[in-house]
């Protein structure tokens, strides 16, 4: 459990971190509308500790937010959904995302950033800073983001508070739910010290199979990867042509995931709208 004093010392950024960071990310971030002077003081700390997880923290965010306000088509007719209109606080939401990997600067650097996989022991160590980003966005009164960001490892135990009812379903969304799909894709995408980047293809299907397997709800993971294979289904990647054979069993995967929710859906629809 940190203390006060703990956060408080590691989370003081001198004025020129902060510079840096705007320097480095305020272009990014000029329409992100709830950015504070704290906001930018995280993220000073942040970038002090690891330049690449303050970009991960902001795409997870751009992911999150492309997925919310986008519109979502469902097995109605002319049936579609925003996610955003249904959200019960979006800016605190977002600043969950922002800052969900804050509690990293908990984490030993020579294991964060260790070159090839965890050992058990390592791994129990990283998983820490999920409960460090709680503690630290509480110390600075963000009840609201420290509870989202509590959760995006923690699956299938989403707080009440950040839950939201998709009424045309019949069925409760958890945003944790949300931001972990966001920080699941882009995490495969990105290189890392212990991997390089996956293909758009390969990080999909292993979203589609932790839906299959519990970890994340299985509605909005449909929703979210047939949106992606939607717009991938418009680029070279899905011609035949181009297809590489472990891209095709990606391919394949991914799409029967897809059918089988989407009947999940469409029974799910017809139980809300009679």
């Amino acid at each position: 459990m940190l203390t006060n004093n703990t956060i408080a010392r590691l989370t003081t950024p001198t004025e020129e971190a902060i510079t840096r960071a705007k320097c480095s990310f305020a272009l990014r971030l000029e329409h992100v509308d709830f950015i504070t002077d704290l906001d930018w003081e995280l993220l000073a700390t942040l970038r002090e500790y690891d330049h690449g997880t303050v970009d991960h923290n902001i795409q997870t965010l751009f992911f999150a937010r492309d997925q919310i306000t986008r519109e979502h088509k469902l097995p109605l007719p002319n049936g579609t959904i925003r996610l955003r209109d249904l959200m019960k606080d979006v800016p605190a939401f977002e600043q969950g995302c922002l800052h969900h990997d804050i509690g990293k600067i908990t984490v030993d650097p020579n294991i964060m950033f260790k070159k090839g996989p965890f050992e058990p022991h390592e791994r129990e160590i990283v998983e820490t800073h999920e409960d460090a980003s709680r503690q630290i966005l509480e110390f600075y009164g963000l009840k609201k983001a420290a509870k989202v960001a509590s959760q995006h490892h923690n699956y299938r135990k989403a707080a009440p508070e950040s839950v939201f009812r998709i009424p045309q379903l019949g069925i409760d969304v958890s945003e944790a739910d949300i931001l972990h799909l966001a920080d699941v894709q882009h995490a495969l995408l990105q290189s890392r010290s212990y991997r390089k980047g996956l293909t758009s293809l390969k990080a999909l299907r292993i979203m589609a199979e932790q839906a299959m397997d519990g970890k994340v709800g299985k509605e909005i993971s449909c929703l979210w990867i047939k949106s992606e294979m939607d717009k991938l289904r418009r680029s070279y990647l899905l011609r035949p042509e181009s297809a590489s054979w472990s891209e095709t069993e990606n391919y394949t995967i991914i799409n029967s995931f897809i059918k089988e929710e989407w009947a999940n859906l469409a029974l799910l629809c017809e139980k809300a709208n009679p």
